[in-house]
């Protein structure tokens, strides 16, 4: 998904006599939280963050088929490196086949255990967000992912900055 597509919406807003600029803010849910914490960190024109179940800590490979890459690009580039997921055989049989599948393990096997280089080089700098940020997660959010353990992580690392999650 091209972030341009959101730059243009910031900016159609900054131009409206009706939009309070100086209170502009961004509300995400589920994949919306990873791209509305992404967004904000990119763009001080955005002033706060109120990401729900679950917001990202970092970015995460799209979910779409084919070959792996970034969710998100920027002028066409991936933005910035993401973390793969990790689909097993049966996870995959599940999906080509309709059954119902819990992604969270997806997410814990492919980047947060055994990528953990590259989320570190993924993760959404969350401390350039230029205002407040609030997070809800849930310890368990019917296996989506771990949004818990990536809430703690943007947490930790706004207290690290001195800022105020």
């Amino acid at each position: 998904m091209p972030l341009e597509f959101f730059d243009r919406a910031v900016a159609f807003l900054m131009a409206h006599p009706a939009a309070d600029t100086d209170r502009m803010g961004i509300y995400g849910y589920s994949k919306g939280g990873e791209l509305a914490l992404l967004l904000a960190s990119r763009d001080a024109r955005i002033r706060a963050v109120a990401a729900y179940s679950p917001p990202s800590s970092v970015v995460w490979q799209s979910p779409k088929g084919g070959a792996p890459k970034s969710s998100w690009t920027a002028d066409g580039v991936p933005v910035p490196p993401f973390v793969p997921m990790h689909f097993s055989g049966m996870k995959l049989l599940k999906l080509i086949t309709g059954r119902p599948v819990a992604f969270r393990e997806v997410y814990e096997q492919g980047g947060l255990k055994k990528h953990p280089d590259k989320a570190e080089a993924a993760r959404i700098p969350v401390e350039q967000i230029a205002g407040p940020v609030f997070l809800v997660s849930g310890t368990d959010d019917g296996g989506v992912w771990p949004s818990t353990v990536m809430a703690d992580a943007v947490e930790e690392t706004l207290k690290t900055a001195g800022g105020e999650p």
